[in-house]
């Protein structure tokens, strides 16, 4: 053990250490009998105890304390004095000795007892200043603000996160109301609530994390998250605040939720558009599609020029596409809109499966294409809107039958998913969707990159619009394609909830 010893007696010194020695075998003792050996340990340090004369030629007992104190916070020191009295005892205890001891009439095992004594407060004193310095080192990392109030709201601690985000120093805002770091009418409510905790112990934010606002030095408000805790200590409580600025947050919440509104206002307006052009295009269409049938029909005379009868089925067939591509524009604004109802009903799908078969076999045939049905027996109703089925089955044939060469095979199966739910695919062995497309092609407007489906018709709504139909049913739709060879498999699936009845065996 290393003392350090300030004197002016050496004899005297030369006792007490041997006396000493008797309970600390490896002492080592720093003898102080001046002020530049009393300045070169303080430099040195490494003390474990020090001891000082209360009366030195070249200082004061007090003085040596309190400046081994200022410099060694937790080193129990002891004053040795010749003659004690009692308000050399208080002002020992007070200037912040562990002990004094009266050298004129000291017993040597008391003298040992007050070292061990003095000792072991410094111990206890070391472990506390430790615990002190690592808790002020968190403080003073942590990105949150901390502060500690006591029961009448006075801020009794302000860590460095708290003077960044307030703008205060912590020797501004220790000693002074918590409220001066609110703005109304926080800080008026804030001693009120402090006031009804202390007479009711009820709290209504003590430990339950809430927002509101804050003012910095510069009288700025700001959006902060606030917790409290509430620590009793023997004699008082006091209230610790974990605090965040949270202003960024709120500012980019602010412009994400402008920056949404503004995309609904043009995705809405886009949607108008769409709905009023494609309104607008359909009066003239019907009128040329009218008036075109009217005249192959030969109601006003005959039309005797071959030449003339193909211009009238080629406006007739040109029209024809530009109705149904307006209709699926239309179908598509209104179903992204979510402003097309159901009308939910009993469908029985094998039947309505084959009507649609039936309606494409036509354009099959005419290209010397294959289609097939197999249709799981049993199959029972199912609660949807007719209308969107045959849409979905309409579009998914189309583009089995448009993307697939004369000779294709188009298969059409029903079945039950391990799950329960119905299934539909619709497979062909056409020009196939590459896996990086997949998800391209259920985007509006869009189609694969082949040369083949750039030269096909059409807008790139039938899958985007057979995707948000079967959704709305609360259903999905997945694609499978190789990465090289032929073939497209599209699966809808429609979940067990609605299905009317039991499959039959």
């Amino acid at each position: 053990m290393r003392i350090l010893i300030a004197h002016d007696h050496p004899d005297d010194w030369t006792v007490l250490l041997r006396e000493m020695s008797q309970d600390f075998a490896s002492l080592s003792a720093r003898q102080v009998a001046d002020q530049s050996m009393f300045g070169e340990a303080l430099t040195e340090g490494g003390f474990e105890l020090a001891v000082t004369d209360h009366q030195l030629t070249w200082s004061d007992g007090f003085t040596v304390g309190r400046r081994l104190r200022a410099r060694f916070p937790a080193l129990p020191i002891v004053l040795f004095t010749a003659r004690g009295s009692e308000r050399i005892a208080t002002a020992a205890l007070r200037a912040g000795f562990d002990d004094y001891i009266t050298r004129a009439e000291a017993n040597w095992d008391e003298v040992r007892t007050a070292m061990r004594a003095a000792l072991e407060r410094g111990r206890q004193r070391t472990s506390e200043y430790e615990q002190k310095l690592r808790l002020t080192a968190v403080l003073g990392t942590v990105a949150d603000a901390i502060l500690t109030i006591d029961e009448a709201g006075v801020v009794e601690s302000f860590n460095p996160a708290a003077e960044r985000i307030f703008g205060y120093t912590a020797g501004e805002v220790i000693g002074r109301n918590v409220a001066m770091l609110m703005p109304s009418p926080f800080a008026q409510e804030h001693d009120r609530y402090l006031a009804d905790y202390r007479r009711t112990g009820v709290g209504r934010i003590i430990g339950v994390g809430r927002e509101l606002l804050g003012r910095r030095k510069t009288g700025e408000v700001f959006a902060l998250e606030l917790a409290i805790t509430d620590t009793p200590l023997p004699s008082r409580r006091i209230f610790t605040g974990v605090c965040r600025d949270i202003s960024p947050r709120k500012q980019a919440e602010g412009t994400l939720a402008e920056a949404r509104g503004l995309a609904l206002l043009a995705e809405r307006a886009k949607s108008d558009f769409l709905s009023n052009i494609s309104h607008e295009l359909r009066t003239p269409l019907n009128a040329i599609l009218g008036f075109t049938e009217v005249l192959l029909m030969e109601l006003f005379g005959p039309v005797e020029n071959p030449r003339h009868r193909g211009y009238l089925q080629d406006i007739r067939a040109g029209a024809t596409r530009l109705f149904n591509s307006i209709t699926s524009i239309l179908d598509f604004v209104e179903a992204s809109n979510q402003a097309r109802m159901l009308v939910e009903q009993e469908v029985n799908l094998g039947a309505l499966i084959h009507h649609a078969s039936a309606r494409h076999r036509v354009t099959a045939d005419e290209n010397g294409q294959h289609l097939t049905l197999c249709i799981a027996s049993g199959l029972p109703l199912l609660r949807a809107d007719e209308l969107a089925l045959r849409q979905i089955l309409d579009n998914l044939l189309d583009n089995a039958l448009k993307f697939s060469a004369p000779g294709g095979h188009i298969a059409v199966a029903v079945g039950r998913s391990a799950g329960g739910d119905v299934e539909i695919t619709v497979s062909d062995d056409g020009t196939g969707i590459k896996p990086t497309e997949q998800e391209v092609v259920t985007r509006p407007f869009s189609q694969p990159g082949s040369p083949y489906a750039r030269r096909t018709q059409g807008v790139g709504l039938g899958l985007p619009l057979s995707k948000t139909l079967i959704e709305l049913h609360g259903g999905t739709l997945s694609l499978g394609s190789r990465d090289s060879g032929p073939g497209t498999t599209v699966t809808v699936s429609f979940p067990a909830s609605r299905v009317v009845g039991a499959w039959a065996a």
